[in-house]
């Protein structure tokens, strides 16, 4: 996906940390929608129990040329051990994830790159600057900094779990706006957005149902879904893999 990229839809999905059924909701989704390009910004594994399926259905999107993925930090768990910064939480789910994987699981994860630029779009796991460190973006200075380093109208990112936008005011300060479910949002491209993704896997804003977004470049427009899946047995697969139970919890309740 180049500079032609601008007379296509692009479904924006990230985080899907393992979670088979919301990936599907979600492609089941963009297909309807009539989206041919995916973008996925990154942390496939991680906190879920179908690692190695996920990691199968994204790489056939991205090997067909129908799409990119990008490297997240609980990917990059999956090869490096040193120097991890993952709650108790989260590191049991690394190393139970690390048992499910295929060496071709994880040479792939290897292969991703932490940034994709396009004409119009700078794409990232977490941040335009220092993509390596994974900071995270929870405050319109950080959009700033980020639109700085992208150079790009769109820095579009994952990583926080929750859907947000930050757009530059004439002042060069950055506003913060929460996107409503399934209202397009006009995102000018001249001037310069910094955009989260949410995540498709584990939604931490009190409700579960999967992130996704369609960023349409013709029509300068991105719309924010809100995506029912079935996630009662993502969370019933969680607790009989072994894996810890205040993981299914949270796919329940949503954060």
């Amino acid at each position: 996906m180049g500079s032609n990229s601008k007379t296509e839809k692009i479904a924006i999905i990230s985080d899907i940390h393992s979670n088979l059924e919301a990936l599907q909701s979600c492609l089941d989704f963009a297909n309807s929608e009539g989206v041919k390009q995916f973008a996925f910004l990154g942390d496939m594994v991680g906190y879920n129990a179908d690692p190695a399926k996920v990691i199968a259905v994204v790489r056939s999107i991205v090997e067909e040329g129908r799409g990119f993925a990008l490297l997240g930090n609980h990917d990059e768990a999956m090869f490096k051990f040193s120097g991890l910064n993952f709650n108790n939480e989260a590191m049991v789910a690394i190393e139970w994830t690390r048992k499910q994987l295929s060496n071709d699981d994880v040479e792939f994860l290897k292969s991703l790159p932490r940034v994709k630029i396009d004409e119009l779009v700078f794409y990232a796991h977490a941040t335009p600057y220092e993509p390596q460190a994974w900071h995270y973006v929870q405050h319109p200075q950080h959009a700033r900094r980020c639109a700085e380093s992208a150079n790009k109208p769109y820095a579009i990112l994952g990583h926080v779990h929750d859907s947000a936008i930050y757009y530059e005011l004439p002042s060069k300060m950055f506003h913060f706006l929460k996107p409503q479910p399934d209202l397009p949002i006009k995102v000018l491209n001249r001037r310069k957005w910094v955009i989260m993704a949410g995540s498709a896997g584990q939604p931490r804003d009190g409700q579960p149902k999967a992130h996704m977004s369609i960023l349409d470049l013709s029509l300068q427009t991105i719309t924010f879904h809100r995506l029912p899946y079935d996630h009662i047995t993502a969370a019933q697969k969680i607790e009989s893999s072994g894996l810890p139970k205040s993981l299914a919890r949270r796919l329940i309740f949503g954060f």
